[in-house]
């Protein structure tokens, strides 16, 4: 079980003070009659502008001035005052935005529990949301809860809307803003915009521009280290291996690792501060008032963030410090072009809204400790010439090389040996390597560094079409919704590399080079060479996913003092997958472009082997590379919602029931694992009760909520427990053999739905206006999550690595 508070008292004066409230502006102010008051806050956010105090919903809002107020620049700064957000960042551009706790991994292979809107659009994607910078915000809205209804997939637990001033007709503005700031730990930041409303057509047209350039200093250092010689944990040659808080010593046994390492040392990196990131770009928007009636707004936007090494480090080393081999960088740029129509139809107000987002990623990591981990582990030299006949992959053969029925070799002398030891050809001389694809050196013994280059591409279109009409006691909203979406990444490995930027690849000398094209040479049975290859393993992914939906609400009163509101979504969406791993591999030298290398396995395969998939494709003999062919899943459901509030004396009660649901997915998954290719969306059902109340004559404000979410089918990576060995007569392990889903297959992860989970919680948030310079304001969220009952695994199947039931209580 895991239970977390979230609190903040922010007493301060004047407009900063009302900055730091979480959801409503407190600012001071004095009517005709000198008394004090609270602005009242309109959002958007059931999409028809309300007060939120109206709303029977957990919203919360910051205002432009209270955004400006507390320097927020990122979705970071304000999301610590809004208890039920978290926002994790590991560097810039690379976050996840969680509503009320509800997350079961990094959401980077499934998609994320919350959204994030840009105006009209939706920029969540599977993996990381992008980092949208606070520069000329109209204000941001928070949703709590899921928000199936009206937002459909992917605010299972939330949204969150960041809205943007707009031009506006017949008025002349220019702003400047800018910022300098530093630290103790960091180097100076900076940040400058400069924002221009422009009128163009008197009544008729106006034009919005903004510019941005922010630095955000580093405060990480990579300080001088070696390459492991050793597989202790967290041991670093030349520094103690204990813990940094307790002082005690971790893994006294210390086991070292080939004498030639610990050699290398990272002197070509070492920087200051190296998690610095820059972000620059601009915004752009043209409003046409066509007439009274009708509005068109064409607008697009620009961000570049270039940041340079993540937002960790490692205590082991010391404090705000890491050893790293590489320069490790980020580029992350992206864009957001649209087209909003709003028209007063009379009966009615027609928004038509539709948008274009796409977003490029490139990364570098450095994966050196991790590399050596499995060189350390597994490339070895046998205590066995070839002249004795071991056929030493057997094992890598069966798990991780050919997960599909790979015909083996165990001919005499069909082996790999060490083409460093002995004189080649006499075998008595020549001694076997265990597991040479993971020799990244030129000798089982050589040094190596290892990065990890990683590509992301994310596209996205989306219309919406929507009616609303506003009567004395019925109000109503229908809407159609469309969305084409796209998401690729590709990576390069166990990539040795030479240091420096981690691209210079030295994979073409590695013993493990060396392996593959014998390997191959002797299946083919010509020589075989990849002279382009740069990296042990490449994986690419590709996936199109398609959503059509129809929704729509209508509230009625009842009485003066009851409203009920009615709500549902039906939507259909299909997502095809397209995954590929070649050994060895490497990035496409252009565009369109095939990796090189071998087809491993392609994930629409099942139970074929290597040679039918060769076959299917046409490149037995010639090419030897494939497109593979995807995996489609399809789903469609009804998303509910019904509320009921009463209102009395300027307050508000009411209870509310909404749903919300993830899209299922593909699993990139081989051979015959127990858990299906595909995983189910899964479902959180919202039960919230609230109180809004305004008194002394709009002074104070006062809200409490009270929620219950019931999380069915939760989606979690898992290790598929089918990779354990299946035994024998006897009831030894005998790796030989193969089970469908039970024994035998391939290590490797994959996503789940394990069982059910809850997530029960109060909010309460308090402001006051003390005087017409003083306001007084705390919030405070407290929340407790836990797993329920799990999904038991089908008779007769293994645990493994996996049981689910070590999952109920969590």
């Amino acid at each position: 079980m895991e239970s977390q508070t979230k609190f903040a008292l922010t007493p301060v004066a004047g407009a900063i003070a009302a900055a730091l409230y979480p959801s409503l502006q407190a600012a001071a102010q004095e009517d005709a009659d000198d008394a004090v008051a609270l602005e009242e806050i309109i959002v958007t956010a059931t999409k028809r502008s309300m007060s939120v105090q109206d709303i029977p919903a957990t919203v919360q809002a910051f205002t432009a001035e209270m955004l400006q107020d507390m320097g927020a620049r990122n979705m970071e700064d304000f999301s610590r005052f809004i208890p039920a957000v978290n926002v994790v960042a590991k560097t810039p551009g690379d976050s996840a935005v969680i509503f009320r706790g509800a997350i079961t991994g990094d959401d980077y292979i499934a998609q994320g529990t919350s959204s994030v809107y840009h105006d009209e659009m939706s920029v969540s994607n599977t993996g990381s949301q992008p980092e949208i910078r606070m520069v000329d915000i109209l204000r941001v809205e928070a949703l709590s809860g899921p928000q199936g209804t009206l937002y459909g997939a992917d605010s299972q637990a939330g949204t969150l809307r960041i809205v943007t001033n707009k031009p506006v007709i017949n008025e002349f503005e220019a702003i400047f803003d800018g910022e300098l700031r530093g630290g103790s730990e960091s180097d100076e930041s900076y940040r400058g915009s400069l924002t221009f409303n422009l009128p163009l057509v008197e009544d008729r047209l106006a034009l919005r521009l903004v510019g941005f350039n922010d630095k955000d200093g580093g405060f990480i250092d990579n300080v001088p280290g070696f390459t492991p010689d050793g597989r202790a944990a967290g041991q670093i040659k030349g520094f103690d291996d204990t813990d940094p808080i307790t002082g005690e010593q971790l893994n006294p046994e210390y086991i070292r690792w080939p004498s030639g390492w610990g050699t290398m040392n990272n002197a070509g990196v070492v920087e200051e501060n190296w998690n610095d990131s820059e972000v620059r770009g601009y915004r752009a928007a043209l409003r046409w008032d066509l007439n009274d009636d009708w509005t068109v707004t064409l607008s697009t936007m620009s961000q570049k963030t270039e940041s340079g090494a993540p937002n960790d480090y490692d205590p082991f080393v010391g404090d705000l410090q890491t050893v790293r081999f590489h320069d490790e960088f980020r580029d992350d740029d992206f864009n957001i072009h649209s087209l909003l129509i709003e028209a007063d139809l009379g009966f009615a107000q027609l928004v038509s809204a539709t948008g274009y987002y796409d977003r490029e990623i490139f990364e570098v990591t450095d994966v050196t400790v991790y590399g050596h981990y499995w060189a350390g582990n597994y490339c070895q030299v046998s205590n066995y010439t070839a002249y004795y006949q071991i056929y030493s992959y057997i094992y890598y053969h069966r798990n991780f090389i050919d997960p599909d029925g790979f015909p083996y070799y165990n001919s005499v002398y069909d082996f790999f040996v060490d083409p460093n030891s002995g004189t080649p050809g006499d075998w008595g001389s020549q001694y076997i390597v265990w597991w040479a694809p993971y020799c990244m050196a030129d000798t089982v013994e050589g040094e190596f560094f290892q990065s990890y280059p990683y590509t992301q591409e994310q596209r996205k279109f989306t219309t919406e079409l929507r009616l609303s009409g506003d009567g004395e006691r019925f109000d109503w909203i229908v809407g159609l919704y469309y969305e084409s979406s796209a998401d690729r990444w590709s990576d390069n490995y166990a990539q040795p590399t030479a240091g420096g930027d981690g691209l210079a690849s030295t994979w073409q000398g590695s013993i493990s080079n060396q392996f593959y094209e014998w390997y191959w040479s002797r299946y083919y049975g010509t020589p075989t060479t990849y002279p382009d290859s740069g990296a042990q393993w490449y994986a690419q992914s590709h996936t199109d996913w398609e959503q059509k939906a129809i929704f729509g609400e209508v509230s009625f009163d009842l009485s003066d003092a009851f409203r009920l509101t009615l709500g549902g979504r039906y939507f259909e969406r299909e997502n095809t997958n397209f995954y590929l791993v070649h050994h060895p591999g490497g990035f496409p030298r252009s565009p369109g472009e095939l990796p090189v290398g071998e087809v491993d396995w392609l994930n629409d395969v099942g139970d074929q082997s290597r040679l039918t998939i060769l076959e299917r494709c046409g490149l037995v003999g010639v090419g030897r590379t494939c497109d593979p062919e995807g995996r489609t899943q399809s789903e469609s459901q009804f998303t509910p919602k019904i509320s009921l509030s009463y209102s009395f004396g300027g307050s508000m009660v009411y209870g509310l029931y909404t749903q919300g649901t993830r899209p299922g997915g593909i699993n990139r998954s081989r051979g015959e694992p127990l858990f299906p290719f595909s995983y189910q969306a899964d479902t959180m059902d919202n039960y919230e009760m609230g109180l809004r109340t305004t008194f002394g004559d709009g002074r104070g404000r006062f809200n409490a909520t009270v929620y219950s979410m019931q999380w069915t089918d939760y989606q979690l990576e898992i290790v598929d427990p089918s990779a354990d060995n299946c035994r024998d007569a006897s009831g030894a392990p005998d790796p030989s053999l193969r089970e469908p889903g039970v024994c035998g297959q391939v290590w490797q992860q994959v996503i789940g739905n394990p069982g059910d989970a809850h997530i029960n919680g109060i909010n309460v948030e308090f402001d006051i206006a003390a005087s017409d310079h003083w306001t007084l304001g705390m919030n405070m969220e407290y929340r407790e999550a836990e797993t329920d009952e799990s999904h038991p695994l089908p008779p007769g199947a293994p645990t493994g690595e996996f049981d689910p039931a070590d999952l109920e209580g969590l």
